[in-house]
């Protein structure tokens, strides 16, 4: 991590300079997890500790009441999960030339570029949870010869929707009507998966692959979704989990995880002027631009998401 005061020569240069300048503009990651994340808040002074309890289902009933005879009563069990809220942040220092002697707004500009950071740390951050949370299964059915995990097939995806149908997980996406007069096709509902950047070939060649352009009119498209195949919506992410050669595919049912942030502290952005340190900058050479959030990612139900490890093909 590059770190130190931003000078005036870590920044676009001044008008005299303005017929060579070229502003390249930043990359920004896709941010996909927090969009499929439940959303929770802890009210301030109430701790930094959000608590949920998972209350777990009753058994089926398939005996029939003796007459006259009254059961013991149904006590429910549950599982109490918990996440504690920590803070993140960033700051830039910026010199007064900087800021003076330059066309553009260097402030601005980077407030935008931590505005994008943060959004950036807490898309990654819950990326992280679900890797660390997730149950995983090796990819088998394919055949680019890795011992360990294969490149993702159909029948490996039917494996991870066979797991969570029959943990009770809910799909996240209804089903959508195709039609010949208008080249689309039908989909069914599905289960969410985020998939790597560098794995589009090898989901394109998936059996029943139906990309995002050929949906009917009735099944909108979530930000960067791709494709789906049968039970399956795909997302794209260009941050996706990559350790040790395999990929990390996150499919995930209904409720599955959470992000939490502290009322109020969702993202902080400070712009401290010239001067504003006192004493410690006498000739009000510096300002500042930072950003904070407190933030905590949980996985709620791990039953209800499964990781899928795949190598490319």
């Amino acid at each position: 991590m590059a770190t130190g005061i931003t000078t005036y020569s870590d920044l676009t240069p001044a008008v005299r300079e303005a017929y060579q300048r070229v502003t390249l503009d930043y990359a920004k990651k896709d941010l996909v997890y927090m969009q499929f994340a439940e959303k929770a808040i802890i009210d301030k002074r109430n701790g930094d500790r959000w608590l949920a309890r998972r209350y777990n289902p009753y058994p089926v009933i398939t005996s029939p009441d003796t007459d006259g005879v009254i059961g013991a009563p149904r006590k429910p069990t549950y599982t109490d999960i918990s996440v504690e809220l920590d803070y993140y942040s960033d700051y830039t220092k910026i010199t007064k030339r900087t800021q003076y002697t330059n066309l553009e707004d260097a402030t601005l500009n980077i407030s935008q570029l931590h505005g994008t950071q943060a959004g950036e740390s807490a898309d990654t951050l819950m990326r992280n949870v679900l890797y660390s949370g997730a149950s995983y299964l090796n990819a088998s059915n394919g055949v680019n010869g890795d011992a360990t995990a294969t490149e993702a097939t159909y029948a490996d995806f039917q494996t991870a929707v066979k797991l969570l149908r029959n943990n009770s997980a809910k799909m996240i996406k209804s089903a959508g009507v195709g039609s010949p007069n208008s080249n689309t096709s039908p989909t069914s509902q599905s289960y969410i998966c985020f998939f790597h950047t560098d794995l589009r070939d090898d989901i394109r060649a998936l059996d029943t692959f139906v990309p995002v352009h050929q949906y009917g009119a009735t099944r909108g498209s979530y930000n960067m979704e791709f494709g789906c195949v049968d039970d399956i919506c795909f997302i794209e992410t260009n941050n996706g989990y990559l350790s040790g050669g395999y990929y990390s595919l996150f499919i995930i049912g209904m409720n599955a995880f959470s992000g939490v942030n502290l009322s109020g502290e969702t993202l902080n952005v400070y712009r401290k002027g010239f001067g504003s340190a006192g004493t410690a900058d006498p000739t009000s050479a510096f300002a500042t631009v930072a950003w904070d959030m407190m933030w905590g990612g949980i996985v709620q139900n791990d039953s209800w998401m499964t990781n899928l490890r795949v190598s490319h093909s």
